[in-house]
């Protein structure tokens, strides 16, 4: 998913969490709250609602938020507060101690008597306690909060056909169907979609007026960058496969004019070397019959300095120009493939799409598999036609200061009009279809094509499906449970073979859950490693770096498979909260192994 869908996501994450998290307000009565606010809700109410959304990773998102309130309203909101605890609780005037704050919590979260329901709720017989008393409470208060929405959706999903799921889940004659987008946002945290399902089939369809309006511009979707064309023809349909390839780009001190008037040059490298390279030997210190130095360099700026001084590891010029330098552009940029040719002028970036992504693929190594090898390169499906190989180097940004003295962005130098350093070089990527293999090579420069709002675009998948090493665990789950996983890797080495270990390190497993031949969920890295042991056995000292995963996800009643997977050599230790898992045709909810 590209970085502007991904802000797009946090934005309305952010309005989610607006919507639902509401701070709980004490009216006092209308008496003695007279303007209450446009909705007639007759008490304080928060002005504005903010929330930071952190994204761990697209699998795990974090949360915080708070709400402000004009200080006449808040201040009204603790007077009542307190007196209604002195009244009900016989608590000390202006007091508002943990008891009473808990019993306003429990009236606030109560639907006070109102809102009743004509016809009783009752829980379907295979629903578990846990999730039935969130769903009955839920009913009872008339409750929108997305705790409601999880009991129902983790219920529903693999119960899609009882009554209930059915009400919940029918078409809407609402084009906003809200239900639908809330179910979306809790299937993406379970894992069951990803985030560009989320976006395109629950965000857009129910916010895509607003987004295309409001939120986002033109700048926000785009950055400048200098590019480059390769076209190509495909005479018929099939896979290619593209290697990327940004080569090192290495400037050396020009060549040493021998003589004067010559035309013959050597490498500045050997210019006070001791041999004479130039024919007239003029690249070597040369004296008169005094002894006296008759030849000499010419500095840029006009001054002169003797061939002996050239390359003695001293800038004698002012730039150092006497003294050979070398410097190694390393680079790297994006590349993206497109149908048809792009090497005119103008293009329209923002209304083609990317067709070749990014992929890591292992295999064993040798025929006798002893190791792993892995190779990371770009895939698509093509047909007969033209298709564009667009290579693009980013331009630098210039900082500055503003009038208030803040540092900002103030613009980019894309063609090195300041003498900036620009991400650009050239590059060599090799492509292959039908078992032959040629080369797209060029460069990204200072008179490469420019774009003020490149968009971006989505270049990489990964295939988890392809597992290099693993071993699998029996997973029955008699009710609908969370289940966690909490799974640590390394791998030891004894190099001296004296029967201890000599160095232990860290190996990150992978953890995934299938149901039949489908995924249901996969696992993240997980770096915060306080309060988890590493379980080594080493005689001669604690190590504590393993590699750790979790895996945490609602499951359906029914039987599962779980893979611990490496790329690499490895050992592992797993344990399992909420269930347990048949290994050797025993049930246990730790096991571990080993892969090599």
């Amino acid at each position: 998913m590209n970085l502007s869908r991904l802000a797009v996501l946090a934005v309305f994450f952010m309005m989610i969490m607006s919507a639902f998290v509401a701070v709980p307000t004490y009216n006092v009565g209308a008496d003695d709250h007279e303007g209450g606010d446009d909705d007639g809700d007759g008490g304080p109410q928060p002005e504005v609602f903010h929330a930071t959304m952190t994204m761990e990773s697209l699998e795990d998102w974090s949360i915080d938020y708070y709400a402000e309130m004009d200080i006449t309203d808040s201040d009204e909101m603790r007077e009542g507060l307190a007196g209604m605890c002195a009244d009900m609780l016989g608590t000390d005037d202006g007091e508002i101690n943990d008891d009473c704050f808990n019993h306003w919590m429990e009236m606030m979260n109560s639907d006070g008597g109102e809102g009743g329901h004509d016809d009783e709720f009752r829980c379907p017989p295979d629903m578990d306690d846990e999730t039935c008393h969130t769903i009955m409470e839920c009913s009872e208060n008339d409750s929108m909060t997305m705790d409601c929405f999880r009991a129902s959706y983790n219920y529903c999903y693999g119960n899609e056909d009882s009554e209930m799921c059915e009400d919940l889940t029918g078409n809407s004659d609402d084009e906003d169907n809200f239900m639908s987008f809330i179910w979306g946002i809790v299937a993406y945290e379970n894992g069951h979609i990803d985030a560009t399902t989320l976006m395109d089939e629950y965000i857009v369809p129910e916010f895509g007026d607003f987004m295309d309006g409001g939120i986002t511009s033109d700048d926000d979707h785009g950055r400048p960058v200098l590019y480059d064309v390769q076209t190509f023809d495909v005479d018929s349909d099939g896979e290619i496969i593209i290697h990327t390839n940004f080569l090192e780009e290495v400037k050396t001190t020009p060549d040493f004019v021998c003589g004067s008037g010559s035309v013959e040059t050597v490498p500045f490298y050997q210019v006070n070397d001791g041999n004479d390279d130039c024919e007239d030997g003029s690249d070597e210190q040369q004296y008169d019959d005094e002894g006296n130095e008759i030849n000499w360099f010419d500095c840029h700026d006009g001054s002169e300095v003797w061939i002996n001084q050239v390359n003695n590891w001293e800038w004698d010029c002012e730039d150092g120009e006497d003294e050979y330098q070398e410097h190694h552009n390393y680079w790297w940029g994006d590349v993206y493939l497109f149908e048809g040719d792009l090497s005119g002028e103008e293009t329209d970036f923002g209304n083609l799409e990317n067709v070749a992504f990014g992929n890591s693929y292992c295999d064993w190594g040798d025929d006798n598999e002893t190791y792993v090898n892995c190779d990371d390169f770009m895939e698509a499906e093509l047909f007969a036609g033209t298709w564009s190989l667009v290579t693009t180097g980013s331009c630098h940004q210039e900082w500055g200061e503003d009038d208030e003295g803040n540092w900002v962005l103030v613009g980019y130098d894309c063609h090195g009009e300041n003498d900036n350093h620009t991400n650009m070089g050239p590059y060599s990527h090799s492509l292959g279809s039908d078992g032959e293999f040629w080369f797209a090579n060029g460069s990204v420069n200072h008179e490469s094509m420019e774009m003020k709002n490149f968009p971006y675009f989505d270049t990489y998948k990964h295939d988890s499906e392809e597992f290099v090493m693993y071993q699998t665990a029996e997973l029955s789950v008699d009710t609908d449970f969370t289940v966690r996983i909490v799974s640590a890797g390394w791998v030891c080495y004894d190099f001296d073979e004296d029967g201890v270990d000599d160095d232990c390190w860290g190996q990150y497993p992978g953890l995934y859950i299938y149901h039949g031949e489908d995924l249901i969920a996969s696992n993240k890295y997980y770096y915060d490693t306080e309060g988890f042991s590493c379980p080594i056995d080493s005689d001669d000292q604690d190590h504590s770096n393993c590699g750790y995963a979790i895996l945490e996800v609602d499951l359906a009643a029914g039987d599962y498979t779980v893979y611990t997977t490496f790329e690499s050599e490895a050992s592992y230790y797993n344990k399992i909260d909420g269930a347990y898992v048949v290994t050797e045709g025993a049930e246990t909810d730790v096991w571990d192994g080993h892969m090599v």
